[in-house]
């Protein structure tokens, strides 16, 4: 007969929202870390074998005793809890279930704070098993109690840290040659902020934090804009601070699945073991750009503690298990600001989420509510989709009518903000300018599912060599081309070639596109003064979004496909001091309080364009205070 199941609770009250608690704790990898526990392999699932619901993990005890389990997929809900159960192959422990509380409190003094509870029941194998629950588990989650006290401690002595607590305080770095680095780094006019921040960093933060560096992610946490963060990264790269590389993200799961040095190195297709698919490379959904702190500057190595917290796949709302014959509740935003979907894991059924169009309190009572309860068979969810009624509740109720578990994940599908993808990182300047030679491997095709392709042309210019002589004309027009290129950096975009008088950027928006065109349009009067006064350039624009194909071409990257042939057409349509752009542009929401802004007037149109069968709708676009002599 086994010894009976050990249960042990720890509570604990913290003046701090239950939103900052579960940003801490929910960084399970590095929490583990923190604690002292070891870290593991997770064993992958070769593309082809039948894998269950488990994740096979493996570690070794104080770097010597070899350790193997089973690991659940963990199960949570947003700043309310999470938990996860282990069954163990080898070792003195049999089974673990252990996880973590959050409920909102009320201080004594009124203040908002937090009831953290730890929880956890192991199984032994053996009296073995008893002391290694005391050695190992209690005191991991005794540990844990301390990783927060040390978190409050630090909040009150240094309220502008955004480092968590380390397993040590400080990390040894050739500082002098950072020093260096930065001081050659002032030279290029980068953050004196980001500089700052980057130095505690890189001396406080553990290598799970100066590892896969997240620009945009270190933004947000630093209060910082995105774009400033990014450019010091890119020129640290070239002083030899921070080293740059390729993170290709499962565009299911979301989870890095491999890393490259080069964006040569990519490959066509990369397979997710957990998922169990095959994905091709989307530059704007699955390749990520990010940075790790130069080998010279500090050690730092990339080790993994934890497969499965809720922080390895925040854009997930809420996961469980469901057993065969049970249900479970999950409840999904009343009024939803982006897309949501159900997905179970590993089998990948999708059940897409929409919000209701009729607002809170229209519905008569009489009225039949959409069905909440959702069935779930082998083939997948019974309905297409799920309307969610924006009334006093959002509950839905997943029931598993199939003979085996599942784990069913409510999630966001928006992409997360907190990533550089190579679309954004080949649409900024800096980049193209910086890593030139991070082109695409010769013949490789990466799809890029959204860009803004944008044209500039000037009117006349065989008349406007004719009028100032080939050798003025042309010193001209070369300030032309830097005064677009300064444009098109200003509004984040970034010129991908030009040809002959033209030019082509790319932009990930096709917002920041209007506000280039505008801006330009408005500055061909001042430019013109200076360097063109008795004979005017005239100039006419366009873009189009949508679709691409990126490809390495004349050691730069270049896009090809139906929305660079339809920009081209699209600027070619407009006269002088005209912006025309496709209608599903024009009628992207925020176009009218730009245009407003602008002071722009806008006519729409329709028109034939060479190589295309239908007929486009167009609008054309002139700005009420620009050149228009």
């Amino acid at each position: 007969m086994g010894l009976p199941v050990q249960s042990f609770t720890y509570t604990k009250t913290v003046n701090y929202p239950i939103d900052t608690m579960w940003e801490l704790l929910s960084d399970t990898d590095h929490l583990n870390r923190v604690i002292g526990l070891f870290s593991i392999q997770n064993v992958p699932v070769q593309p082809g074998e039948e894998h269950g619901m488990f994740r096979a993990i493996r570690a070794k005890v104080a770097g010597i005793v070899p350790i193997a389990w089973d690991e659940h997929p963990f199960e949570w809900k947003q700043q309310e809890f999470y938990h996860v159960v282990r069954n163990y192959k080898t070792g003195p422990i049999q089974r673990f279930v252990g996880g973590v509380r959050l409920q909102d409190r009320t201080s004594d003094r009124g203040s908002v704070c937090t009831e953290v509870t730890l929880f956890a029941d192991f199984t032994p194998r053996g009296l073995l098993g008893l002391a290694a629950i005391y050695a190992t588990g209690v005191s991991s989650m005794k540990r844990t109690l301390e990783y927060i006290e040390r978190f409050v401690q630090l909040r009150e002595e240094q309220p502008q840290r955004t480092v968590l607590p380390q397993p040590k305080e400080g990390y040894g770095f050739d500082q002098a040659a950072l020093e260096r680095q930065l001081l050659s780094l002032r030279k290029q006019s980068v953050s004196e902020k980001v500089s700052e921040r980057m130095k505690e960093w890189i001396a406080l933060g553990g290598d799970d934090d100066v590892v896969d560096m997240r620009p945009y992610r270190l933004a947000k946490l630093w209060k910082l804009e995105k774009d400033e963060v990014l450019r010091w990264f890119l020129y640290a790269t070239k002083e030899g601070i921070v080293n740059l590389s390729w993170n290709l993200l499962c565009p299911n799961c979301r989870v890095v699945k491999s890393s490259v040095n080069t964006m040569s190195a990519l490959k066509n297709a990369f397979h997710c073991d957990f998922c169990g698919i095959d994905y091709d490379l989307q530059f704007d959904r699955n390749v990520e750009l990010c940075f790790t702190v130069h080998p010279q500057i500090r050690p730092a190595f990339k080790n993994t503690f934890c497969i499965g917290g809720p922080m390895i796949t925040p854009h997930i709302r809420e996961q469980r298990r469901i057993t065969p014959g049970s249900s479970a509740h999950f409840t999904a935003p009343t009024a939803m600001d982006r897309p949501y979907r159900l997905r179970t894991l590993q089998t990948n059924h999708k059940l897409l989420l929409e919000t209701a169009l009729y607002p809170l309190g229209t519905v008569e009572q009489a009225a039949p509510l959409p069905e909440r309860s959702i069935v779930y068979s082998e083939v997948g969810f019974e309905a297409n989709q799920l309307l969610l009624v924006p009334l006093e509740t959002s509950n839905i109720e997943v029931k598993n009518h199939g003979d085996r578990d599942i784990v069913v994940a409510l999630e966001a599908l928006q992409p997360s903000d907190d990533i550089v993808t190579a679309a954004e990182a080949a649409a900024f300047a800096e980049f193209r300018r910086l890593f030139s030679s991070e082109v695409l491997a010769p013949g490789l095709q990466v799809g890029v599912e959204n860009v803004t392709i944008w044209f500039s042309d000037l009117l006349d210019s065989t008349l406007f060599y004719e009028q100032v002589g080939d050798a003025s004309a042309y010193g001209t027009v070369h300030k032309h081309f830097t005064f677009v290129d300064d444009a098109v950096r200003k509004h984040k975009g970034s010129v991908v070639k030009t040809i002959g008088d033209a030019v082509m950027a790319v932009f990930i928006k096709p917002e920041d596109a209007m506000r280039c065109s505008l801006f330009i349009m408005r500055g061909l009067k001042a430019f013109n003064t200076v360097h063109s006064r008795n004979a005017p350039l005239a100039m006419k624009l366009g873009f189009h979004f949508g679709p691409a194909i990126a490809v390495g071409m004349n050691d730069r990257l270049d896009y090809f496909g139906r929305t660079v042939n339809m920009a081209a057409r699209i600027q070619a349509l407009g006269g002088k001091g005209e912006i025309v752009v496709s209608r599903e542009a024009f009628e992207r929401d925020e176009f009218a309080r730009i245009l407003n802004e602008g002071n722009a007037e806008v006519q729409g149109f329709t028109a034939a364009m060479k190589g295309f069968a239908e007929q486009a709708q167009l609008a054309r676009i002139v700005c009420r205070d620009c050149e228009s002599d």
